[in-house]
């Protein structure tokens, strides 16, 4: 028997720059784990961002980065994060 593959995915400016949301895939299902919804989260045009993606002991996080600035002189505009843990079910989400 093979164990079901579970997925996690995030989306950055879905729907027309609505939503930045983090879903996981798995048994048939689609479950929202963390949702952003407001102006400080989405994507802002003409700006580079940096998608860091961290895994450790059944936890997800995504976090990402709006950067400002030359390539020399980089500046962290804001950094956001959705985080999810498929051993307790449970997202959370920060703005650290």
């Amino acid at each position: 028997m093979r164990a079901a593959l579970a997925l996690l995915a995030a989306g950055f400016g879905g729907n027309r720059n609505t939503t930045t949301r983090m879903r996981r895939y798995g048994d048939g299902r689609r479950e929202l784990v963390g949702e952003y919804v407001d102006a400080s989260h989405l994507l802002a045009p003409n700006r580079d961002y940096r998608v860091e993606i961290a895994v450790f002991d059944g936890c997800t996080r995504v976090r990402w980065t709006a950067w400002t600035g030359s390539r020399t002189a980089t500046r962290i505009r804001s950094r956001k994060a959705i985080s999810a843990c498929a051993r307790h079910g449970r997202a959370r989400r920060s703005a650290t």
